[in-house]
């Protein structure tokens, strides 16, 4: 399978070559042509697949994923200093939450240390608005988990499909039919919502894309759309139940935290938990009754909260 760059060099070869079919046949009639009307006539176009194609499909090649901004900060010749370091600066602390949320989710005991631990590179920087890609490249230290470049892409590439099921006035249906987990969607949209441009940085538009899965883009009609759909985080297939478990940090600002119980690890969301009130229950033992869903293996992955109460340890059987 040909990379990008093979395909922008076979394009310069075919049009090169086609010019110079032209010139010949030209050439064997009566009209007069020089190299230099040859080299005129091509070099715009070549200028343009050294200056534009080249950089964008090494990146394509070298990225885990690719980031495309527009906007009156993402000038082409010269874009504003604040918008380009407002792109850099949401798509690293995107990129890590998202681990940080997949690690905790996993069982990893310092998810938090897990996902600062991420080597995050810079491939390059391509012309045209404001292209830059992403690399992920894991420590050496172990995770507890099975890393290689197809777990990479299979955890990006939920952003931009995800992306692709945000409608006009709410999530499309369909995005249960994606592979993934109720608590991935949750913490992937959750994500989407950190990255949709507010306008303020002279950003309207941030496109995401992957290797496997095309593109999606965000606005600020995508972050309007978000922002409700996570106040009802859960599909049809609703549980009523309770669980036990120790209380684990998650985003105490968006109402969200993690309880550890025998059953696994269960991303809760809790209307009206104010922060003050969830940091008190962080490393604590407590029972939550609500609302939760299961992924195809039937474990409890996300919950929608009623009511939660600390309890003493001796009450949880979490062995």
């Amino acid at each position: 399978m040909n990379s990008n760059l093979d395909t922008t060099r076979e394009y310069l070869r075919a049009i090169i070559e086609n010019f110079v079919g032209a010139a010949l046949l030209i050439k064997g009639g009566e009209a007069e042509i020089s190299a230099s009307d040859v080299a005129r006539a091509i070099t715009p176009e070549v200028e343009r697949i050294i200056e534009e194609s080249y950089p964008l499909s090494r990146l394509l090649d070298k990225s885990d994923l690719l980031v495309h901004a527009e906007g009156p900060g993402a000038l082409r010749e010269m874009p504003w200093l604040s918008s380009f370091a407002w792109v850099m600066g949401t798509v690293q602390k995107s990129i890590r939450k998202l681990f940080r949320a997949y690690f905790e989710g996993a069982g990893v005991s310092d998810p938090e240390k897990a996902a600062h631990s991420l080597d995050l590179r810079l491939p390059g920087i391509a012309p045209g608005s404001i292209w830059i890609g992403a690399k992920i490249i894991f420590p050496d230290t172990p995770l507890q988990l099975e890393i290689d470049d197809t777990f990479v892409q299979d955890t990006l590439s939920a952003l931009p499909r995800l992306i692709n099921f945000i409608g006009d006035e709410g999530i499309l249906p369909g995005v249960e039919g994606l592979e993934m987990d109720p608590a991935q969607v949750d913490y992937s949209m959750q994500v989407l919502l950190d990255m949709s441009p507010t306008g303020n940085k002279g950003i309207h538009t941030l496109e995401l894309s992957t290797k496997s899965d095309g593109a999606g883009r965000l606005s600020q009609r995508e972050r309007v759309v978000l922002r409700e759909a996570l106040k009802n985080p859960l599909g049809k297939k609703r549980i009523a139940g309770e669980f036990v478990g120790s209380v684990r940090v998650a985003d105490l600002d968006k109402s969200r935290f993690y309880l550890r119980t025998k059953n696994g690890v269960i991303r809760c969301a809790v209307s009206g938990f104010k922060a003050d009130d969830a940091k008190k229950l962080i490393g604590s033992v407590a029972k939550v009754t609500g609302l939760y869903e299961t992924d195809k293996q039937g474990r409890p992955r996300m919950m929608w909260i009623e009511h939660v109460e600390a309890v003493s340890a001796t009450q949880a059987d979490l062995e």
